[in-house]
């Protein structure tokens, strides 16, 4: 029988100001890279926020195959199967260290197939989708600043979800009307901003300054909760459609919708 059951949030470290949890304290006392780390963290931060967003239990003695395996699905038909195996490969490391320190009696990924590297086609965004989309955000509360700001910024930049939300305060330059990404293996570039989604952020900034959370992070999106995550900005995305009354949008869509419309622009 395994230990008292914890809820999988114990063991990892949901934002930078929380303290390490039991998985991540132990891949710290093991000598493991920052940058494995932080890739077995995301992971299973973003498998916590997909069971919390889909009513599936968080307590790490009731998660079974069904619920990983879910999670996977999902990631599959928003990223690139090889993000998809990265996150399995991730989460059959935490999984087996569960087993091995007795947290568990047995890993809910041990007869789990890794996904397969099957391509597929991302479809674009339609205009109208696209309209519809902004105008449910049209408001002038907290939520809807913040949610018009988001898409409007990732539809204008292209720039990736795991980007979007690892920006900070001091990324956002309003005067030169531009946004330093940092992307994968620290590598930086400049975005621009154009004139409605510079608008946007404004907006955003102005009610952003007055919230709690401005004083408790510097990340540039946030929730009640904190610092968005790419779980998030999948489960705003998902909200905001079905408030629109149109097909489910992923952030990926919104990346490679960018990159059409330029495509269209330089060759047609």
């Amino acid at each position: 029988m395994a230990a008292v059951s914890l809820d999988l949030r114990e063991f990892l470290q949901p934002s930078e100001e929380d303290p390490p949890g039991i998985w991540i304290a132990s891949l710290l006392a093991d000598g493991k890279s920052p940058r494995t780390i932080r890739s077995y963290n995301e992971s299973g931060v973003q498998l916590f926020d997909f069971l919390e967003a889909h009513q599936m239990p968080t307590e790490v003695s009731k998660i079974d195959k069904k619920h990983v395996s879910a999670y996977i699905s999902d990631v599959l038909a928003d990223r690139s199967a090889s993000t998809a195996g990265l996150r399995y490969r991730s989460l059959s490391v935490l999984f087996n260290y569960m087993v091995e320190d007795g947290w568990i009696d047995d890993s809910p990924m041990r007869t789990m197939s890794h996904p397969k590297q099957e391509q597929k086609v991302v479809p674009v965004v339609g205009a109208e989708a696209l309209t519809k989309l902004l105008k449910v955000c049209a408001g002038t509360d907290f939520l809807d600043r913040r949610d018009h700001a988001l898409i409007s910024f990732m539809i204008d930049t292209g720039v990736r979800v795991g980007e979007v939300v690892g920006m900070s305060v001091d990324d956002v330059h309003f005067v030169s009307r531009s946004v330093l990404i940092r992307g994968k293996g620290s590598r930086q570039r400049t975005v621009a901003m154009g004139p409605k989604a510079l608008s946007a952020m404004n907006k955003y900034r102005a009610l952003r300054n007055h919230q709690k959370q401005a004083e408790e992070t510097d990340r540039w999106w946030f929730s009640v909760r904190g610092p968005l995550t790419t779980s998030g900005v999948t489960q705003i995305l998902r909200r905001r459609c079905d408030e629109a009354g149109i097909d489910r949008i992923r952030p990926h869509q919104l990346r490679h919708t960018f990159a059409h419309v330029w495509f269209c622009l330089l060759y047609t």
